[in-house]
């Protein structure tokens, strides 16, 4: 037999109907798979930039006892991201209602993390220029710092012990012969 193989299958109303509901069930599951894979990555991603911000914030505390609330930002923010992953293992991908309540579950989180994001950006901001200018303040007080009160006789203490130091250190290293390491 020769000639194109093809078989026409006559539906019921019943039938079509229920082909076309699980027709969009399937695209509800593709279109809340995606949105969950695209909300998971931009919440990884957002979740691992601010690490400049961070040290910034750290060094702030440090000098200053405050950062202008960006160590609190990004605790809340590593907050919002921290159930990512937990949230995306257990989403059941055979059933849509799990797969949207993740998808819309997500995104809200998603939201929030980029209202935070802007946020700590805008502060961080802030915070480097009180940094960098604190910073120029401690180099211009150093270079300003007078060496007239302190004694000469303290200066040259300081210089024999630490040429002494030195010399014992190259000692130990046996640079120098037996005869002048008593020296």
């Amino acid at each position: 037999m020769s000639g194109p193989k093809t078989s026409r299958y006559t539906l019921t109303p019943e039938q079509r109907r229920i082909l076309e509901e699980q027709r969009k069930i399937e695209r509800r599951k593709a279109v809340a798979s995606e949105k969950i894979k695209k909300a998971q990555k931009n919440l990884l991603a957002i979740g691992s930039m601010f690490e400049k911000e961070k040290q910034i914030s750290a060094e702030l505390t440090t000098r200053y006892g405050q950062d202008n609330g960006v160590s609190a930002f990004i605790a809340e923010l590593e907050e919002i991201t921290a159930p990512t992953q937990t949230v995306v293992t257990r989403t059941n991908y055979n059933d849509v209602e799990s797969l949207e309540a993740s998808a819309d579950m997500l995104d809200a989180s998603l939201e929030k993390a980029e209202k935070l994001a802007e946020k700590i950006s805008s502060f961080s901001e802030a915070n480097e220029i009180i940094l960098r200018e604190g910073l120029c303040d401690d180099i211009d007080n150093g270079f300003e710092a007078s060496f007239e009160s302190i004694p000469e006789e303290d200066i040259l203490k300081s210089m024999r012990c630490s040429a002494e130091y030195k010399l014992k250190s190259h000692l130990k290293k046996e640079f120098l012969p037996k005869n002048m390491a008593d020296k």
